[in-house]
């Protein structure tokens, strides 16, 4: 039997742990509400944050919701778990002299110190500034031009080696491979000498023994991943200025170093950033987005051989899900945040197939991630964007619904978007605790056959809001418009008839004016429209606007009829378009209730 799928959510005044859809409905509330920070166990087990009288860090066991321990450090700034949640790392301030040992690493079952060093600052940028072997067995910590390492087996014993290498920058350990663990250490660019990221095994530091090197200009700081597998790394560089002046954004490029020596850059065909990249947990493939807008897509195996390349469109996120079998493509930020669904098909198959099975439009999204068990995808506004945003929509799970779109499902979030959510994750759960299927029978992704079969549908999901009727048995969702397909004007709202497109007015008014009377055409089809504004108000507007958008358009166009009663109670004579502006409040009023109710 798998266990339940829960939601950690921390608003303004609660920690709660949902319940999944086994257990709908069912909540766990968690202690200490208001606490500075949280951090969550890589394993789902534990959640950790100060304590209220702040003497010490609370160990809150998630299976019951109660405190399994407190570690006495006085007044954490910031923690993190080990991979198996054996220890905790905490920092706190150091004590005046420069002597105290203030990073500390905690064994969680006994609540003593087993190794402590002094830190000067947090920069919470490079926190945690100690990286964990997935087993828990090795930690290591970039300290002064050198990585020193420390085993869990022998804490008594001080070091288990160390690494010198001028002007590291950074670490990170390798997952176990069958060649041992690995390092990847990464020096940056500095007075014209080109920036680099070398590979070492653990049990062979010295520093001419590198296994793979990539050196690369355009690199004042890196990210560095490996796949699950310890077999090959991916080094994003990133540097803040552009030489060749293309970008205001700076640079940002893709490149890879393999176990077996080899080692390159990621090749793309497109100019521009590498919006992101993100390995497949089977550790056989990785995706990398990239290039100017509309950005692409390419799926490549672990030797950077281009598997599958993916049509362009808005789009700078990866997401894979925990069995790998599953992935999305998204585009977030200031974009207006589509989601792809795709199925790799059987990871365990020699060439899987590669097909889109499901897409949805979820604005504003701050965090998305895929639940422990592949089949639901939660999304959340999270604080501080603003208070309207996170009222539209705070947070929704989907699932996967007939005809390749996706809905919102058991989560029931009124209480929560009055209030600004701080968090909302998934419980972290083994994937081995999960039965590998792939998508559920029937489940079919339908494309439009055409531009007016997408028009004339309902997107159950637009704005990221759904509306009632969303619920309805038997409702159906509009067809899905892939990337490649014409969308109409640029610029103009979804659903705009052509002749109300931005350039059309413009056009005939160039072609009546050519004719002659062009002025009393204008005026002739000007003014049935400001006489129909108290209907045209009264109606509901067209498309699937964002309705936190329409309500600002709607209050926006209140604020304006204050402003001219005000007038008005001054004695200024109003014009006609004045008055047919305040016959339109009512009409209004009953709008922004209507939009108010939907979103309590």
């Amino acid at each position: 039997m798998p266990p339940p799928i829960q939601i950690i959510v921390n608003d303004k005044d609660t920690w709660r742990l949902l319940g999944g859809p086994s257990a709908a409905g069912v909540e766990t509330p968690l202690p200490n509400p208001n606490a500075a920070f949280s951090v969550i166990s890589p394993d789902g087990r534990f959640l950790g944050c100060p304590s209220p009288d702040g003497d010490g860090l609370q160990v809150v066991d998630l299976s019951t919701g109660q405190v399994a321990t407190t570690i006495p450090c006085p007044k954490p700034l910031i923690a993190d778990f080990s991979p198996l949640g054996n220890y905790v790392v905490t920092l706190r301030r150091p004590l005046p002299g420069g002597s105290d040992k203030n990073l500390e690493v905690w064994d969680i079952a006994t609540g003593t110190v087993k190794h402590a060093v002094y830190q000067k600052t947090l920069d919470k940028e490079e926190w945690p500034t100690i990286q964990w072997s997935a087993d828990d067995g090795l930690l290591a910590r970039n300290v002064n031009n050198t990585v020193h390492f420390h085993s869990s087996q022998s804490w008594d014993t001080g070091m288990a080696g160390q690494l010198r290498i001028p002007g590291v920058a950074g670490a990170r350990l390798s997952p176990p491979s069958k060649d041992g663990t690995h390092v990847a250490v990464f020096v940056p660019e500095n007075k014209g000498k080109p920036g680099s990221v070398q590979v070492f095994n653990t049990s062979n530091l010295d520093e001419s023994a590198s296994v793979a090197r990539k050196s690369f200009f355009n690199a004042t700081d890196v990210k560095l991943t490996w796949n699950s597998l310890g077999t090959t790394c991916l080094a994003m560089t990133k540097c803040d200025t552009d030489s060749q002046n293309k970008n205001y954004m700076g640079t940002a490029a893709l490149h890879f170093l393999t176990l077996a020596g080899d080692s390159g850059s990621v090749p793309v065909d497109k100019e521009g950033l590498v919006h992101d990249y993100a390995w497949s947990p089977t550790g056989k493939e990785f995706i990398v987005v990239y290039g100017e807008m509309p950005a692409k897509a390419m799926l490549l195996d672990a030797n950077c051989k281009i598997l599958h390349t993916f049509s362009e469109g808005p789009i700078n996120t990866v997401k894979w899900s925990p069995k790998g079998r599953f992935f999305c493509l998204g585009g977030f930020g200031n974009l207006p945040g589509d989601i792809e669904f795709w199925t790799r098909g059987d990871p365990q198959d020699k060439k899987p197939t590669v097909s889109q099975i499901g897409h949805t439009r979820v604005s504003n999204t701050t965090h998305c991630e895929f639940s422990p068990d592949d089949r639901f995808f939660l999304t959340c506004t999270l604080s501080p964007l603003p208070h309207i945003h996170q009222a539209a929509r705070a947070c929704s799970v989907w699932r996967e619904k007939k005809e390749g779109l996706l809905e919102a499902t058991w989560v029931s979030w009124q209480e929560h978007l009055q209030r600004a959510l701080r968090l909302a994750t998934w419980r972290p759960l083994p994937p081995s605790a999960f039965e590998d299927r792939p998508p559920s029978p029937g489940r079919k992704f339908a494309a439009a056959k055409s531009a007016g079969a997408a028009s004339a549908g309902r997107v159950a999901s637009a704005g990221g809001k759904l509306k009632p009727e969303d619920f309805a048995a038997g409702a159906k969702p509009a067809p899905f418009r892939p990337r490649h397909m014409a969308q109409g004007v640029p610029g103009a709202a979804p659903g705009m008839p052509p002749e109300e497109r931005p350039g059309s007015a413009a056009k005939k008014k160039r072609n009546r004016g050519k004719g002659g009377g062009g002025g009393a055409a204008e005026a002739s089809s000007e003014g049935p429209t400001a006489a129909a504004a108290p209907a045209a108000a009264a109606a509901p507007d067209a498309g699937d606007e964002d309705p936190a958008k329409k309500l600002r358009n709607l209050q926006k166009k209140m604020r304006q009829i204050e402003q001219i009663k005000e007038k008005q109670a001054a004695g200024a004579a109003l014009e006609q378009t004045q008055l047919d502006k305040l016959a339109t409040e009512q009409a209004l009023l009953e709008q922004i209730k209507a939009l108010e109710a939907l979103q309590v």
